[in-house]
């Protein structure tokens, strides 16, 4: 673009996903969730918007899909269920407009308006580093990515904070917000029950949830040890 007749034309990405197929397993995973962070973080400053398709599963090009996780586009599922992907992006909307760190495994913000740190981390293990999420025409399928590792240990001091402040962590892995896998180990059922729909409801946002408090040298020595897929927002509560 630089180098065009239009070098500073907008850039803007209307249709991205993991994948082109609106039958591909992996959107229902929780390596999607990981996948589509590591290339928001890494890629937003390439363009001046980056549009992920779509929002919902109910979606009608080629028929609609056949039950609730089927490998449709969506964040959501077509009964309103959240996905690990609609969580990764609730955790990048609230980063904020000041970069304070960037590391290859995510990053710290600030907000100019309010102040307020926020950061997320994620770990893509290493070995899909140069690769995408290859499209998986089955649940069973996509599932063995489960076995890719190792969990990755995230350091860092955020200084510069007010004593006693309160900071709220959200982690999604294997084992917390794992729709998907909840629903298959129901059996996979196509029709979902009113109990199964508000139990998987129930799954889809059970992400584990801790506060830190910053002690009273105002630095925080964030710690954690991410589980391989993870996807980790730390949000200024106080």
């Amino acid at each position: 673009m630089r180098d065009s007749p239009y070098p500073e034309a907008e850039i803007h990405i209307s249709e991205w996903s993991t994948s082109p197929s609106a039958r591909d397993f992996i959107h229902d995973t929780p390596f999607a969730a990981a996948y589509i962070t590591r290339s928001y973080l890494r890629c937003a400053s390439l363009a001046d918007s980056i549009s992920y398709w779509t929002f919902t599963d109910v979606f009608e090009e080629g028929g609609a899909g056949i039950g609730p996780f089927h490998g449709g586009f969506g964040l959501v599922n077509e009964g309103g269920i959240h996905k690990p992907t609609f969580h990764a992006f609730t955790m990048l909307g609230r980063l904020g407009d000041r970069l304070l760190l960037s590391t290859p495994h995510g990053v710290v913000t600030r907000d100019s308006r309010t102040s307020a740190v926020s950061a997320v981390f994620f770990n893509c293990p290493e070995d899909m580093e140069m690769k995408g999420v290859a499209a998986c025409g089955s649940y069973p399928a996509a599932r063995a990515l489960a076995e890719r590792g190792p969990a990755r240990r995230v350091r860092h001091p955020i200084g510069g904070l007010r004593p006693g402040g309160t900071f709220l962590v959200e982690i999604l892995d294997w084992e917390h917000g794992n729709v998907a896998e909840a629903w298959y180990r129901l059996g996979s059922p196509l029709n979902l029950s009113r109990a199964e729909h508000d139990h998987l409801s129930g799954v889809a946002d059970a992400l584990l949830r801790y506060t830190l408090i910053v002690p009273d040298d105002g630095v925080l020595d964030l710690d954690v040890e991410l589980a391989p897929w993870a996807v980790m927002s730390l949000t200024q509560a106080s």
